[in-house]
């Protein structure tokens, strides 16, 4: 829960052997990606659900440079921005 404070999860320059996976990533906001901010990173996401964040761009998630790994199960549900 990131409380309103920022990007709830920030991956900086990481390649898909980076793992997020069995989580909710809630309450997010800031400028870039409430829930996760991906900054030439390239995680793989499993099992996760990111709801209710909001950010002037990207409220679930913003990715800059390098594409996300969606994998089984994940899921986007009422993010704004």
């Amino acid at each position: 829960d990131g409380m309103q404070n920022g990007s709830v999860i920030t991956a900086d320059n990481v390649g898909n052997t980076t793992r997020l996976d069995g989580f909710t990533v809630t309450n997010g906001s800031g400028r870039y990606g409430g829930g996760m901010y991906n900054y030439q990173a390239s995680p793989t996401i499993t099992n996760c659900n990111f709801q209710n964040n909001s950010a002037s761009n990207g409220g679930g998630m913003r990715n800059d440079g390098s594409p996300t790994h969606f994998k089984r199960r994940c899921g986007l549900v009422r993010n704004t921005g």
